[in-house]
């Protein structure tokens, strides 16, 4: 007799309810591997979430000078202006400089340029050309 055949005689000794004992804490599914990550089903919608900072805020207890405080900051957050500086970026300009090694002209962003005349491509320095 081989394995099989022994393991095959002993289940079939086996109730069923042994059977289902024996084989209930055996994995039900199959492990995935080295096929990625699968999505995940979260059936929450966005447009479900609620901001829940308005029930925190009425449970909480302040003392009169934190509620002084914090009348003091609404006011002053009303009377404020926004900073004009914010997001007042101009854009960059780029600089046309030539590759040293295969002579093509880019354009780039000047601090990626530190010597202009030596200046070197992606391509060429990673050897694609």
């Amino acid at each position: 007799m081989d394995k099989k055949e022994k393991i095959m005689e002993l289940l079939s000794q086996l109730s069923e309810q042994e059977l289902k004992e024996v084989l209930g804490n055996a994995p039900s599914k199959k492990r995935r591997r080295g096929k990625g990550k699968r999505k995940s089903r979260n059936t929450k919608n966005v447009n479900d979430s609620t901001n829940k900072f308005e029930e925190i805020y009425s449970s909480l207890k302040f003392s009169d000078s934190e509620l002084a405080e914090l009348k003091a900051a609404e006011e002053t957050d009303k009377t404020s202006k926004l900073n004009p500086l914010r997001g007042g970026r101009s854009p960059v300009k780029k600089v046309k400089v030539r590759c040293d090694k295969c002579s093509n002209k880019f354009k780039v962003v000047p601090s990626l340029v530190q010597n202009a005349a030596r200046w070197t491509c992606n391509d060429c320095l990673t050897g694609r050309r």
